[in-house]
């Protein structure tokens, strides 16, 4: 079910809105994603408590986001709850980030 459709780049400025204040955004390509995972050299030393070192960090998040990428995660083809539910009346992205994060009346 949804609220609203909205593209990440919509969310972030209504949420800045709300927030009030700019936030800091970065956008990749596909291939500044890739050079971040092929960067860390393969079979390097981990942390000797097991814990991953800050590296292999931030190759798992460009992991996660070549994979949001590449597989279309904010697509809206195919029927969802809002179609099948009609009765049921969701909260768009405004209204939740209003609630969440806006100034308290």
């Amino acid at each position: 079910m949804r609220g609203g459709r909205r593209t990440l780049n919509e969310i972030v400025r209504l949420a800045e809105k709300v927030h009030g204040q700019k936030f800091d955004v970065t956008h990749l390509s596909e291939q500044q994603i890739l050079e971040t995972i092929n960067s860390r050299s393969p079979g390097a030393p981990g942390r000797p408590d097991g814990k991953p070192t800050a590296s292999e960090v931030e190759v798992a998040r460009a992991q996660l986001y070549l994979q949001i990428l590449r597989s279309n995660r904010t697509g809206y083809e195919g029927k969802n709850l809002n179609e099948l539910c009609p009765q049921v009346q969701s909260t768009g992205v405004p209204e939740f980030l209003q609630q969440w994060w806006g100034k308290q009346q």
